[in-house]
């Protein structure tokens, strides 16, 4: 069945995989760091951790860790700037139980000083972990730059330290309360599974239909238009990102999309790629290059990045120009834009070949594009792109304008 679902407010899009053992679920709540207002943010990934902490029913992570050995259900979870992501995994026979699991934490968390008192030290440690790293503190300056050093995008879902400790157990209360309701959810599920069984569960479990509050509205971005250059000691070699600021989702059709993925792999996805053959295999200026992208929906980024030796910076940066430049004046060899279009279609092919992968990928299309997107959906959309379509891409974003460059380098040098 390729439609949507809507339980009590839930949007649910499921896929059967007939004579497989296991089922696996994905939640995606819209309730990141991006959406949390004023100046500071923390509350969305503290609330994540204590969603498995104890709820209603279950009143301590023990009871719910045995409710899960008993029905054998996995689960992780994680948040970033969009959402929190709930996953898990269980035997076909325990998807009630899967789905009550799943329900208790998101919908009943009991929120106790105890329990936040304790995950506020755990995030304490997950933050001195990340912010140590040299790495971390140049990836936040590049994007700084590139969205702007106080827009929401900059965010990373795991909160501003002296503000997580801070929070009040009201405060998450009230948000738990105002977020944390089905409207502002998207579920994935596959397995061997059967839709009617899935709506009658799910209507039994879930809390009647609330207005989500309506989410912290995210402005434009200002980029800053300099180049980020951070020495340390402790590197042997050079980090390069060139960033070019692209429109997001808002402004970018699904084909337009797909068309930017195409490029990235063609570009920069694989050994083959135009500028791994170009910067390692002919000039042997890199030890590695690859692409990257992101499509935020207000804005977005196209990134081609490198690790290299610092006397060869300037060369390789030449070097890639005169690439993408060579893309738009030779166009994209036929072979090669088919070979690329195939590789991306049967990468997500296999993976709806497991549950986990089928769960994620419904739930990501469904939270942000408001689709049931299958693997001949997928398949479709990639076929119909047109070399045209990703080069007019190149022309617009890429060769009409320098990037942002960032280097993290040797001190010294």
């Amino acid at each position: 069945m390729e439609d949507i679902i809507f339980v009590k407010g839930l949007k649910v899009a499921s896929y059967k995989i007939s004579g497989l053992s296991s089922v696996s679920l994905c939640l995606r709540i819209k309730a990141g760091s991006w959406y949390e207002e004023g100046s500071d943010w923390g509350k969305m990934h503290l609330l994540e951790h204590l969603m498995f902490q104890g709820t209603k029913k279950y009143p301590t992570s023990e009871k719910l860790e045995i409710f899960c050995e008993e029905n054998i259900i996995t689960s992780n979870a994680s948040t970033s700037g969009s959402q929190i992501v709930v996953s898990l995994r269980c035997p076909v026979d325990s998807l009630q139980k899967c789905l009550e699991y799943l329900t208790e934490i998101v919908f009943h968390p009991t929120l106790e000083e105890s329990t936040i008192t304790k995950e506020k030290k755990i995030i304490a440690q997950e933050y001195s972990d990340k912010w140590s790293r040299v790495e971390q503190k140049f990836y936040r300056k590049v994007n700084q730059h590139i969205f702007g050093s106080s827009h929401p995008y900059m965010r990373d879902g795991m909160g501003e330290i002296g503000y997580v400790e801070k929070i009040r157990k009201e405060d998450l209360e009230e948000t738990h309360k105002n977020v944390f309701v089905s409207s502002n959810m998207a579920l994935g599920i596959a397995g061997d599974i059967n839709n009617k069984e899935i709506i009658s569960i799910l209507e039994n479990l879930l809390p009647e239909e609330k207005k989500q509050v309506e989410s912290y509205k995210i402005t434009k971005t200002t980029p800053i238009l300099e180049d980020v250059i951070v020495e340390d000691a402790s590197q042997k070699s050079s980090r390069v990102i060139l960033t070019w600021p692209t429109p997001g989702q808002e402004d970018l059709d699904l084909r337009k999309r797909f068309a930017i993925s195409i490029l990235s792999y063609i570009l920069g996805g694989s050994r083959h790629s135009v500028l791994f053959k170009k910067i390692r295999g002919e000039l042997n200026l890199a030890y590695s290059i690859g692409t990257d992208f992101v499509l935020n929906p207000i804005s977005g980024y196209f990134q081609i990045y490198l690790s290299i030796s610092p006397d060869n910076v300037k060369k390789s940066i030449e070097a890639i120009k005169g690439e993408i430049l060579r893309v738009v004046e030779e166009g994209i060899d036929k072979t090669i834009f088919e070979r690329s279009k195939n590789f991306i279609k049967y990468q997500k092919i296999l993976s709806f070949d497991s549950t986990s992968g089928s769960a994620s990928s419904l739930s990501s299309y469904l939270f942000w594009d408001n689709l049931y997107m299958t693997p001949s959906k997928f398949s479709q959309y990639v076929d119909s792109i047109t070399t045209d379509e990703v080069i007019d891409f190149v022309k617009l974003f890429l060769t009409n304008r320098e990037p942002l460059l960032g280097i993290l380098k040797p001190k010294d040098i």
